[in-house]
């Protein structure tokens, strides 16, 4: 069994994967799809649960289909919260 969560982030990652890909900017695609850029950088970070209508306008700006939200991210596994500093010296 897959759990929700992990299959939402994926599918974020996966969104800001093809819209990058596409050649787009969170805002362009944000503005696109009549939202704020938090709202569609929620999206990307796996923070929203996406409807089937939402997903389809997604894709149909970023030019892929909905199936390819899907698949396996190329990118790695996002890591939360900010870098470590490094010690001076």
């Amino acid at each position: 069994m897959e759990d929700p969560d992990q299959v939402i982030e994926a599918v974020g990652r996966r969104i800001g994967e093809l819209r990058a890909r596409a050649g787009q900017t969170q805002a362009e695609v944000a503005e696109a799809l009549g939202t704020t850029v938090s709202n569609f950088q929620r999206i990307e970070a796996g923070e929203q649960n996406l409807t089937l209508r939402t997903m389809a306008r997604i894709a149909n700006v970023i030019g892929v289909t909905v199936a390819e939200f899907f698949t396996k991210p190329e990118l790695p596994e996002r890591k939360r919260g900010r870098p470590r500093k490094q010690p001076p010296g």
